[in-house]
């Protein structure tokens, strides 16, 4: 173009706006110029940000998610009212129960009468009970009162054989078949193990009871009206109490008892005698094994999820260990002569 032609052209382009270009003044006070906004967006070309692939794979799952929730509509409705239901459930539960506290000393008694007090037939006889039968139309209330004492080995075997023959089905050790092993059977050993179960003074009174008609029924309806109190329903009389001799199965040495009892079972427990100290300068040292069903784990020393007063090591009076492990201690100080009068129930320390 010819210098003239240019001039026109340049005045055309600065005087005259492009159609929707804005008209106003700019912040610095000056008009807008369309022809240097064209080229400031031809020099710098606006392109739009492709997404990322994590926001697209958000997208297609929101996506994804809705077109589900709105072809089932019954699933959508409890998927979002079922959380708040259990909730509601769980608060109003809360709301609803009962805190039981219990004394920190349920497990000590306060005197020795209360602690004799305690192996009466309304609190051993429940536990009892409970460890054999577990099922059917009788179930033995929850006792929440803990043994304070450990009942003497006659006590025990008076009570098992009651509870034995209230429930034939059911029967305790040692009185469903079962025995004592002993083990080694050298005569020290096994008389040990027999004055500890000859020894019943219990059982005399027992005798002396049944001999006189008038006191044998005033004892029966103790024991019914003291058992009714405490819930429990069975018929238990004296007559009842009176047990025959507990079996005594000996052997040679602890590996053969442990494989017959692996083989054949039979076996209420375990006496296992020390070779080294087998009443040698008064020295005496046993160890007690029974079946792991019948005690408590000794790897846990204390119940993380007890329900009230914990149960767990009721076993240890259930089975009869304590009771055992007391009259062989008995029977050791009696030869040691180092008591001359040691009492039946020994209280816990």
């Amino acid at each position: 173009l010819s210098e003239r032609e240019a001039r026109a052209t340049n005045a055309m382009r600065t005087d005259a706006p492009l159609e929707g270009a804005p008209e106003g003044p700019l912040r610095d006070g000056r008009r807008h110029d369309s022809a240097t906004t064209l080229s400031e967006n031809a020099a710098r070309p606006w392109t739009r940000k492709a997404p990322s692939r994590l926001s697209q794979l958000g997208t297609l799952l929101l996506r994804k998610e809705a077109l589900l929730l709105k072809r089932r509509p019954c699933a959508t409705i409890c998927t979002l009212l079922l959380p708040a239901i259990l909730s509601a459930t769980g608060i109003l539960g809360a709301s609803l129960s009962e805190i039981k506290k219990y004394d920190e000393k349920s497990y000590a008694p306060s005197s020795a009468a209360e602690a004799l007090a305690s192996l009466g037939p309304q609190i051993l006889l429940p536990l009892m009970i409970e460890t054999r039968v577990r099922a059917g139309p009788f179930r033995p209330p929850g006792n929440e009162t803990a043994p304070a004492a450990v009942p003497p080995l006659d006590l025990y075997l008076i009570y098992a054989h009651a509870v034995s023959e209230a429930f034939h089905r059911h029967r305790l050790p040692p009185f469903d078949g079962t025995c004592l092993g002993v083990a080694p059977n050298d005569a020290t050993s096994l008389s040990l193990v027999q004055d500890a179960l000859a020894e019943k003074p219990l059982s005399a009174i027992v005798d002396f009871v049944r001999a006189h008609p008038k006191l044998l029924a005033k004892v029966d309806q103790l024991i019914r009206s003291s058992l009714a109190k405490a819930k429990i329903h069975i018929n238990v009389s004296v007559a009842s109490l009176k047990y025959p001799d507990v079996r005594i199965c000996d052997f040679a040495d602890a590996k053969s008892l442990e494989e017959e009892a692996k083989k054949r079972g039979g076996i209420w427990g375990a006496v296992l005698f020390d070779k080294d100290a087998i009443g040698q300068s008064g020295q005496w040292s046993y160890t007690l094994r029974f079946n792991f069903t019948a005690v408590p784990s000794s790897r846990t020393r204390f119940d993380r999820f007890a329900s009230g007063i914990s149960r767990k090591f009721y076993g240890y009076y259930t089975s009869g260990f304590l009771s055992l492990q007391s009259g062989l201690n008995r029977q050791i100080l009696k030869r040691a002569k180092a008591s001359k009068d040691v009492h039946d129930a020994a209280l816990p320390q």
